[in-house]
């Protein structure tokens, strides 16, 4: 959490905007008890942004039957101090596709077969809880899927 600034921004696509300190620890809480790899490749600076391609795989990936994905475009923002201001991911279209469709079949699947373990991954407002206590969860019902599937 020391490289981001004080008041940082993730910018992913397809999963929106996370903003603040805290919603961001837990999107990296999350990553790492997913053992999360990132590859970044290519790399160009410019000024105080940094521009990757980058490949991502993580457990969550891998059982749900996708080796790795592709962002076609990262930018790391720094403010002056050198810590990250905002990240912006973008997805390639191939990735998207893949996720979005393991995420309706594994989404159709869970709220037919699982739907108190799966409501459990949500807030109230129907936000997805980004911690590490959450990975467990979300692994246990993708196993049970991926049994079923």
């Amino acid at each position: 959490m020391n490289l981001f600034a004080d008041d940082p921004h993730l910018d992913f696509r397809p999963l929106g905007t996370i903003k603040g300190r805290a919603a961001i620890r837990g999107i990296l809480e999350y990553d790492l008890a997913l053992n999360t790899h990132l590859d970044l490749q290519n790399c160009e600076v410019n000024g105080r942004e940094v521009r990757c391609h980058v490949v991502e795989s993580n457990d969550w990936l891998k059982m749900a039957g996708i080796q790795s994905i592709t962002y076609d475009e990262n930018r790391f923002v720094f403010v002056e101090d050198g810590r990250i201001d905002s990240v912006i991911a973008r997805l390639s279209a191939e990735s998207e596709q893949m996720i979005g469709k393991a995420m309706a079949e594994f989404h159709q699947w869970a709220i037919v077969n699982q739907p108190e373990e799966y409501a459990r991954l949500f807030s109230e407002d129907g936000a997805f809880i980004y911690n590490r206590e959450n990975v467990e969860n979300v692994l246990v019902l993708l196993k049970n899927w991926r049994g079923k599937h």
